[in-house]
């Protein structure tokens, strides 16, 4: 799982902290990407100036419980950096799927709606 924020908790009253233990039993790992300045930043919310602060110590504990990494972007090169090494941790599967039943199976229903219409339409079947 991949977890962009600033590290700010304002919405919900879980525990972060206690959701990245959560997470660790089910075995997800928690990759974490910090986005803001040190410091926070000040941003216009619907006509309102608002103070965003930026906590990176929580992502890093919730990263280092879920065995995940932190990463830190302070700019979009960065990100974009960041993106790319994401590729090469996350593990990718690839898996062969046999979807020519679901093709037999629409010809059949267009087959039986075909005859249902010719049957209403001229009272026979073709």
């Amino acid at each position: 799982m991949i977890l962009l924020s600033d590290g700010g908790q304002n919405a919900g009253n879980a525990d972060p902290i206690k959701m990245a233990l959560l997470a660790k039993q089910l075995k997800v790992k928690i990759y974490t990407v910090g986005l803001g300045a040190s410091g926070g930043s000040v941003f216009n919310y619907q006509g309102q100036m608002v103070f965003v602060p930026f906590d990176p110590t929580l992502l890093q504990q919730i990263a280092a419980v879920t065995e995940g990494k932190f990463f830190m972007a302070s700019e979009t090169t960065g990100l974009k950096q960041i993106y790319r090494e994401l590729g090469r941790v996350l593990g990718w599967e690839t898996q062969k799927t046999e979807v020519s039943s679901l093709f037999v199976g629409a010809a059949g229903l267009l087959l039986l709606v075909g005859g249902v219409i010719s049957l209403v339409w001229t009272g026979r079947l073709p």
